[in-house]
């Protein structure tokens, strides 16, 4: 389910790119990764735009920032090396973070079929933005971004059992005056 809208911002030398260069490497399709990017059922790197925090190790970045607050975000990530880090903000805190070691066991930053991933995150606190980068001289690429907010009949069940927790609350209080 897609809730609302993104917006994408780059610091330093991230950007949204095509190809591969020295910095950057396009995530590479195979199987059935490949579908939706350009060049479905054909292995390869990924065809289409992609985006890279660049590669400054102390500021490059690529920030999508949500119109409403997630739950969950999916991204295609490529070349996966043990200094790429994806963090998940609401606001300005830190909710939480994966880095490539959390996503692969030996994070190289293979540029063909083991070095990509399609990495689903599902987090129990809700996040406005995630951004990516990379302490290394190597940039973070990924693509096709996916998000959404928990489905209303749950957000409706919380919301209605917060409500009986708190009159629980309240009758509890009057019983004891």
């Amino acid at each position: 389910m897609l809730s609302g809208s993104a917006v994408v911002a780059f610091n330093t030398d991230g950007q949204a790119v095509q190809n591969s260069s020295s910095q950057y490497a396009a995530p590479y399709l195979s199987g059935s990764n490949g579908l939706g990017f350009g060049n479905p059922g054909v292995p390869g790197p990924d065809r289409t735009t992609y985006l890279t925090s660049g590669a400054n190790p102390d500021t490059a970045s690529a920030t999508v920032t949500f119109s409403g607050l997630q739950w969950y975000v999916g991204l295609l990530w490529g070349s996966i090396d043990t200094y790429n880090t994806l963090s998940l903000y609401d606001g300005t805190t830190l909710v939480g973070f994966v880095t490539g070691s959390d996503v692969l066991t030996s994070p190289n930053g293979d540029q063909g079929v083991n070095g990509t991933l399609y990495v689903n995150i599902n987090s129990t606190l809700g996040f406005d933005s995630i951004v990516a980068t990379s302490n290394g001289i190597y940039a973070f690429e990924f693509d096709n971004v996916a998000y959404s907010t928990p489905e209303p009949s749950t957000v409706l069940i919380s919301l209605v059992g917060g409500s009986f927790l708190a009159l629980y609350g309240i009758r509890k209080r009057r019983a004891a005056v």
